[in-house]
């Protein structure tokens, strides 16, 4: 523990009488054993010392960081009356406490009150925050304030300065008509409130309105390079995106329950059919869609790592797990069960047009934008890589749920870094209970075929490049030896 230089003090009170005294010399030796240099004239004024000077230099003296006045009837006389020595006190710390900015040095503590209940205090002090010890049965909650003024370490002290929201700087002004829900939601939470829920449900709604402000058309005039009407679109959606994340994450955190997975499972199915026409459009190319393929894509990734994040394992499974009741054109009549596998839709203008267009040789466009538009601060691109691949892993471990199949492709980042936090952890009992939640397994031995099933898979739709890094991302080399298994291992 660092030491905490000791700050000094003077003492102004009136010599009332002996039990009065008593008490402040009393106060002034707690202040002393609790690391306070306490200036006490009975201890520092001296016979040939000029009292005058001793108190002006007390009282002006920037070594001295607090003036306790010790206020009663007499004191409050003396000062008003400029009487004795507590009135040539108040000459000098009248002016101060008038004229000076660092009032905060004068701190009086109210000893006695009037017949009335009011605080005895001199003219000068009437609007300035005291303390009361006119309760001796308060002594010791009075003096924890009084050392917490003197020390500068306030019980109630101001938050951290945050960042201010990302889409107030976000180009063409995009207007987010998510944030007052949102903030209407954290107020709810705060104060306990019965609607929290509806108040998330009134968020996932404008959520969804707003969806309908992002619509591109490909034309004959624009379709060669319709790959930049995409990433122009995503970029606007940006701030949505983030403000969702914060949203997921508050509500995950402060209010987990079947509801809010309920609604999550609820916005989704509403979600999904943006990837494809509304009903009212009879001309349309598939390119139209892509910028809500990738914006679906990417929040989903979101959405289970914010899970992961606040360890709301659980709720992740059931989310992965639901079967998912979506229409094939928007808000169209004809639905169909799907899983979470409509999330993961392959965007054309990314992945092929902008691919081939810029020569970029990319395993996958969408990934490396997602990589690049990772926010700082909130959930990190190693944790939306974890959510892929444990949505990849998902259809090795079929015992639940309607999942079939999922395309990680943020996979080719995956070559550095090592184990992802879910295998490193796996290896103790406690880090492996996250696992046996998300996979719906018993123990080890179900772990490790699953793996080996996923291992023994040609996997033709993963990159050699990608399939080469997944023995280290699922930590095979440990959990083989704790398990005498030889998973991934040639044999």
């Amino acid at each position: 523990m660092s030491t905490v230089p000791a700050p000094k003090v003077f003492i102004s009170y009136s010599w009332t009488n002996d039990d009065h005294v008593a008490w402040v010399e009393s106060l002034a030796t707690r202040l002393h054993s609790e690391g306070v240099e306490a200036v006490f004239d009975r201890w520092d004024l001296k016979r040939g010392h000029d009292k005058y000077a001793f108190m002006e230099k007390m009282v002006t003296d920037p070594n001295v960081s607090k003036v306790l006045a010790i206020c009663d009837a007499m004191y409050a006389k003396k000062a008003d009356g400029r009487e004795g020595g507590v009135g040539t006190e108040s000459q000098i710390i009248s002016p101060e406490v008038y004229a000076k900015t660092q009032q905060s040095k004068f701190i009086p503590i109210v000893r006695e009150r009037h017949a009335n209940g009011d605080p005895c205090l001199p003219v000068f002090f009437k609007q300035t925050i005291y303390l009361d010890f006119s309760d001796d049965s308060k002594f010791e909650e009075m003096l924890d304030e009084l050392l917490r003024d003197i020390f500068d370490a306030p019980a109630k002290k101001r938050p951290p300065l945050g960042k201010p929201p990302a889409h107030l700087f976000t180009p063409d002004s995009v207007q987010v008509k998510t944030v007052g829900a949102f903030l209407r939601l954290k107020n709810a939470v705060e104060q306990q409130r019965p609607f929290v829920q509806a108040c998330f449900d009134q968020y996932l709604d404008n959520f969804i309105d707003a969806m309908e402000d992002f619509r591109i058309k490909s034309t004959s005039e624009n379709l060669a390079t319709f790959d930049e009407v995409v990433v122009e679109s995503i970029g606007r959606m940006r701030p949505y995106r983030d403000n969702f994340v914060e949203c997921v994450l508050y509500m995950l955190k402060f209010a987990p329950s079947k509801e809010t997975e309920h609604s999550i499972i609820a916005f989704l199915e509403r979600l999904i059919p943006f990837q494809t026409r509304p009903e009212s459009i009879t001309g349309w190319r598939e390119l139209d869609f892509d910028n809500y393929r990738f914006l679906l894509y990417e929040l989903f990734l979101y959405l289970i790592a914010a899970c992961l994040r606040t360890r709301q394992f659980a709720s992740a499974a059931t989310i992965i797990e639901s079967e998912y009741h979506v229409t094939k054109s928007l808000r169209g009549a004809d639905y169909y069960p799907g899983s979470v596998s409509e999330c993961n839709t392959f965007v054309s203008s990314l992945d092929e047009m902008r691919n081939q267009r810029l020569n970029l040789n990319f395993i996958s466009v969408t990934a490396g934008l997602i990589h690049e538009r990772t926010p700082s601060g909130t959930i990190s691109f190693r944790e939306v890589l974890q959510a892929d691949v444990l949505l990849f892993l998902r259809r090795y471990f079929p015992a639940h749920g309607s999942f079939s199949h999922w395309y990680p492709r943020c996979l080719p980042y995956a070559e550095r870094g090592g184990a992802i936090e879910l295998f490193a952890r796996a290896t103790t009992d406690r880090g492996f209970e996250p696992l046996k939640t998300l996979l719906r397994i018993p123990n080890r031995n179900a772990l490790m075929d699953g793996l080996q099933a996923l291992m023994s898979d040609r996997q033709p739709d993963i990159s050699f490049r990608a399939s080469h890094s997944i023995p280290l991302l699922l930590n095979l080399p440990d959990l083989n030896r704790i398990t005498g298994r030889t998973v991934g291992q040639p044999s």
